[in-house]
């Protein structure tokens, strides 16, 4: 497979949509600050690539300029906006990235119900599986099953471990299905109830 190489002068939309990480570049306009929100699960880098971009985070507000870059944790309020004379180009990336990706905040700072597949809104890379919701919900069941099995298998190793590298050979099973339970659940969140 050929390495893709992508350009923030030309490719503004998701690069990669992965349980594990969302990734893209944003045109951030001049204005008003937009909507707050955060992530309950992912922490989010930001990359500024060109421009002066304004990041207001937990309340509290700072500029970063061209080649600077921030990081809000998980469960962090925080919302972006370009200042100066022209708009802002930014890299970001959410990491892991699991639905509800972004949960919104009123303007008295009342969260608000979740919302699913937000990252969606900016188009490019999509990832998620098809399929009709009992066909995911059955897909997401038997990963959670195995991640229970390959978690009680976990502790049973883990007990009579004698090394960190014992400990490592029991939890890298649990911790490389945790992808695919992530999977099968992001599909199944996105998914229209039938009925």
């Amino acid at each position: 497979m050929p390495i893709r190489v992508y350009d923030y002068r030309a490719d503004v939309s998701n690069l990669v949509v992965q349980p594990q990480i969302r990734s893209r570049f944003r045109v951030v306009e001049l204005g008003p600050v937009p909507q707050v929100h955060s992530h309950d699960l992912g922490g989010e880098t930001f990359v500024v690539m060109q421009g002066d971009i304004e990041f207001t985070v937990a309340g509290e507000s700072v500029v970063a300029h061209q080649g600077q870059a921030i990081y809000v944790p998980p469960r962090t309020t925080h919302a972006v906006r370009a200042v100066g004379d022209q708009p802002g180009v930014m890299y970001l990336s959410v990491s892991p990235h699991v639905e509800p990706t972004h949960t919104f905040y009123s303007a008295d700072g009342q969260q608000l119900p979740p919302r699913y597949g937000v990252w969606r809104e900016a188009g490019g890379a999509d990832t998620v599986q098809t399929g009709s919701r009992a066909e995911l919900l059955a897909a997401y069941l038997q990963a959670a099953r195995k991640l229970a099995e390959l978690a009680e298998n976990n502790a049973n190793r883990a007990a009579s471990a004698t090394s960190t590298d014992d400990l490592w050979a029991a939890l890298r099973p649990v911790l490389m299905h945790v992808e695919d339970l992530e999977r099968t659940w992001n599909a199944l969140a996105v998914a229209p109830f039938e009925g």
